[in-house]
């Protein structure tokens, strides 16, 4: 299976988070809970997969770089629309909210490449047997 690395590994929410925080300080998902970063640490990885009867658990590194969209308008309306931005616009002010989406729009145009927006990221590939 593939699962996020850690936050602070993963440019493309790193930025959105930064580009919708709207001045606030918004809290780090922890690992080893359910969420997108549920199976960041691998060490727990490794002994919660043990633990299940698992062997041969291998958890190797991952570093491409996510394709975010054709260009800026295109990636802007794919996050604009996403649960992340969903969930961090929903308590914000009309102004705040505006200026949040400004920001992420400003965010998708600075990754804006030959091949489209990209942002960097990193995973876990993680494979094992079940004995």
């Amino acid at each position: 299976m593939l699962a996020w690395q850690g936050l602070e590994r993963n440019e493309w929410l790193v930025e959105i988070r930064a580009a919708l925080a709207a001045g606030r300080a918004l809290p780090i998902p922890p690992p080893s809970v359910p969420g997108p970063f549920g199976l960041a640490d691998p060490e727990g990885v490794d002994v919660d997969l043990r633990a299940a009867g698992f062997t041969q658990v291998a958890v190797e590194g991952v570093e491409e770089p996510v394709w975010a969209g054709s260009d800026a308008d295109d990636a802007f309306l794919f996050f604009r629309d996403s649960g992340v931005a969903r969930g961090l616009l929903q308590d914000l002010d009309d102004a705040a909210r505006s200026s949040a989406l400004e920001s992420l729009r400003e965010t998708m145009a600075a990754h804006q490449t030959e091949n489209g927006v990209e942002f960097g990221s990193a995973a876990w590939l993680i494979t094992a047997r079940r004995s």
